[in-house]
């Protein structure tokens, strides 16, 4: 009876060992797809805002057509300024 239970201990830590190979192995295998995986998570995320938001991707695509990149680029920076002060404000006006 003990031969049959030092086996099986004996088993047991070869087969821990194994698993324990293994998750090393699938972790690193997962550490190479992340990064793919994360950029296709993007795209996927990108591709669902345009479908939530037809009329802002037109009005984008209208701008740059009709504006040019680098026009385009320096009337955003100045609205994304325009913006934040807003936002600045509106916070400061509400705690007074």
């Amino acid at each position: 009876m003990r031969k049959g239970l030092h086996e099986l201990v004996t088993r047991r830590r070869a087969l821990v060992a194994r698993c324990a190979a293994q998750r090393e192995q699938a972790a690193q295998l997962a550490a190479a797809v992340q990064q793919p995986l994360r950029f296709a998570d993007i795209a996927m995320e990108a591709g669902r805002s345009v479908k939530r938001h037809p009329l802002l991707v037109g009005t984008i695509m209208a701008t740059l057509a009709v504006l040019g990149p680098a026009r385009t680029v320096r009337w955003l920076s100045k609205a994304l300024a325009g913006y934040s002060f807003t936002k600045d404000l509106r916070t400061m006006l509400r705690r007074a």
